[in-house]
């Protein structure tokens, strides 16, 4: 994350020839063209862009005027999106479960979501590869949400954008598109030449032009990463700026036919540094009573409680935080608001501009950036020490944003008293809002997920963090959220012995990577970070093959069995409970090693107790009322044996058949689990029809006694 991204390799090697001087003018040329496409006169880009903006036919939002939509239930274009997708999905599960459609009540259908992770071009292939094996597994058609952070947030634009909803068209686009890196001289091109740099420039010109502030480094991110994802490599094709807005994607989403697409970001809310200096500093004044020293630690500690990450979501009906209960329209964003009405009519934000906020995970903190590059960090003699300092100062280095995030209009602005309790007091007050990468916080998009009464979450984790942390974060929010289904993983008993293994394999290979060109950086802490994550699923050191399929059931399901312990580790059993191994294992005794396909099972009735079981069958799912999570990781495979040494986050250019063999690894790791997710599917399918039938016959015995 906090590295710079690669120059490409092309450019490397004429830097390395004795042409260098020329490749360097040929970019710095390049440059300044497009410098003076974004600033010059009558001719120019710019100029051409800003005489079509007011233009109705090209942003029919001009006609409209927005409003702040108050509350934290789903609006109605998604409530009208589900009954379609449900209708549509009616069919299509009878199919894949095998039943009759005249039997299925569509108010027993799952609600199931699919999860991409962060991770650059190795996450956007990696969730564009599972789509197709979802596809073709039949699992795509019955899922309603999916939600996407960085990388993925790219997958899925293209896939609803340029792709129109066609995944092998989106998969040829992206292997050609791939293979220039965004710097790329030929890539330039598309930036200076007339009949491509009005379409890929509108975003950042109209955003510059109007009063959602001045063009940022996310800015000419984002703008660059769109040179390459959303321009048809034909070029003779047609452009539409359609193709740029986030809320045109509606085309494919109203009448059911895909699932509803959430593109997640965040906000920093930081606390106030000057007060939390002076309460630090009263805190240790000794010339202070003991109760004004206490006074001013609690002071401190609810000053630095106030700093958190709120996670705003963006479909192609509204952008909003369901943490503040506020909610625009998507055609309305980077417009200013007052009091809760727009008070101007642009264009709307152009996914150009918001590519570069969906992943710009390097606008996170000092704090983030250590936690990014500690794998690395762990093999130097002086960790220690430096983990050290680092945690005793983690409140001021999690308040530091080297490179600042993206700013928009504050559509909160002016709504003071307005919004959920525990908002904070001076969100409503800024003129503009942060965004960036919602990686930073937590690498997996459940959290759109909560309010949303998903049954079946399936996460595809192409990251490159370590996973425990993304367990962790999950969980935390789902506790202060008091979701009670959501399931509990032992995570620190999942990863506690294998964090060793992998830091001691990453000592052994330190000698040799001192000796590495400084220009591999950002390769080498992605390796080490991806190493970690594959030595954790290496099953003690074993190689990946001996994961290529989940394990086969025991009698009583794939995690061990367990019961409850008392104080002095004991197994006990309540009275009169007989041991039996028709009902669903938990997993306190010690989780299995992950898998290419894992599955949890969540409780409300017995929250705390976690429950893993890779291959369950349709009874051991009904006995448990709780969410289910489906956990893909990226895992090295016969497709495809050495993802950490060829997919950086920060490389941008893959040859064709690079792209193609992560395309064949994520199918077949996604389709690894087919039987257990059918499975799974079915088991909350009867669950929920019992319950229903349930409720209905209690619903018609009290009716009949009145």
């Amino acid at each position: 994350m906090p590295d710079i991204p690669s120059l490409p390799k092309d450019l490397i090697n004429s830097l390395s020839s004795s042409s260098w001087v020329k490749a360097l003018q040929t970019l710095r040329g390049s440059l300044d063209l497009i410098q003076k496409e974004i600033e010059g006169g009558e001719d120019s880009a710019r100029a051409a862009i800003l005489a079509k903006k007011d233009d109705i036919t090209i942003h029919p939002e001009l006609g409209w005027d927005a409003q702040v939509r108050l509350g934290t239930e789903v609006g109605i274009a998604e409530s009208a999106f589900l009954r379609e997708r449900k209708a549509r999905m009616k069919v299509h599960f009878a199919k894949l479960m095998d039943l009759h459609e005249e039997e299925i009540d569509v108010r027993d259908l799952p609600v199931i979501a699919m999860a991409g992770s962060g991770g650059g071009y190795r996450a956007m292939v990696n969730t564009l590869g599972s789509v197709k094996a979802a596809q073709e597994s039949g699992v795509w058609d019955v899922v309603s949400y999916v939600s996407a952070i960085s990388g993925s947030c790219w997958a899925i634009n293209t896939y609803y954008s340029i792709g129109e909803g066609n995944i092998d068209r989106t998969l040829d686009h992206i292997k050609k598109r791939m293979q220039q890196h965004f710097l790329d001289p030929a890539t330039l091109e598309w930036l200076i030449q007339p009949r491509t740099n009005q379409y890929v420039l509108s975003g950042a010109i109209l955003k510059g032009a109007s009063k959602a502030g001045t063009l940022s480094l996310v800015d000419a991110y984002g703008t660059a990463v769109a040179s390459r994802l959303y321009v048809p490599d034909d070029p003779e094709a047609k452009l539409s700026l359609d193709n740029l807005k986030i809320s045109h994607q509606r085309v494919h989403i109203d009448s059911g036919e895909h699932p509803l697409p959430i593109y997640c970001t965040i906000r920093h809310e930081i606390p106030r540094a000057a007060e939390v200096d002076k309460a630090d500093s009263e805190s240790k004044d000794e010339n202070r009573t003991d109760a004004e020293r206490k006074g001013a630690t609690e002071k401190k500690e609810e000053l630095l409680l106030e700093g958190r990450w709120m996670w705003f979501e963006t479909t192609p009906h509204e952008v909003g935080c369901d943490e503040l209960g506020a909610w625009i329209p998507t055609w309305s964003l980077g417009r200013a608001f007052e009091n809760g009405k727009s008070v101007e009519r642009v264009p709307e934000l152009s996914l150009t501009i918001m590519s570069g906020i969906f992943a710009s995970a390097f606008c996170a903190t000092l704090y983030s950036y250590f936690k990014e590059i500690r794998p690395v960090l762990s093999t130097l003699p002086f960790f220690d020490t430096i983990n050290s300092f680092v945690m005793d100062r983690q409140p001021q280095l999690d308040s530091i944003h080297p490179l600042p995030p993206a700013e928009l209009p504050n559509f909160l602005k002016g709504l003071g008293g307005k919004l959920r309790p525990g908002a904070p007091q001076s969100i409503t007050e800024l003129t503009s809002l942060g965004f960036m990468d919602a990686g930073a916080n937590l690498n997996i998009p459940y959290v759109p997920l909560f309010r949303r009464d998903v049954d079946i979450a399936i996460a595809l984790d192409a990251s490159a963090d370590s996973q425990d942390l993304w367990f962790e974060t999950a969980h935390q929010y789902a506790e202060a959220r008091e979701l009670k289904s959501w399931p509990r993983v032992d995570w620190k008993g999942l990863f506690k012995d294998l964090k060793e293994e992998a830091s001691s394999g990453s000592r052994e290979k330190n000698e040799k990577e001192k000796k590495d060109s400084s220009d591999q950086a950002a390769s080498k802490v992605d390796a080490a970070k991806l190493q970690e994550k594959e030595a954790k699923l290496a099953n003690g050191g074993n190689e990946h093959k001996e994961q290529e399929i989940n394990p086969q059931r025991p009698p009583v399901g794939s995690a061990p069995h367990s019961m409850k312990l008392n104080n002095e580790g004991e197994k006990v059993r309540k009275e009169g409970e007989e041991e039996t191994v028709d009902k669903l294992p938990t997993s306190q005794e010690g989780e299995p090693p992950l898998g290419k396909c894992n599955i949890w099972i969540g409780s409300t009735q017995d929250e705390d107790v976690p429950c893993r079981n890779d291959n369950p069958t349709v009874q051991q799912v009904m006995e448990r009322d709780g969410i289910s999570l489906v956990y893909y990781p990226l895992t090295s495979g016969p497709e495809l044996e050495n993802v950490s040494e060829v997919w950086s986050t920060w490389r941008f250019e893959y040859p064709e058949d690079e792209t193609e063999r992560l395309i064949r690894l994520a199918r077949a790791n996604f389709h690894s689990g087919d039987e257990q997710l059918k499975t799974l599917i079915r088991g909350v399918y009867e669950r929920k029809k019992k319950q229903r039938l349930a409720n209905e016959a209690s619903e018609k015995k009290t009716r009949a006694k009145l």
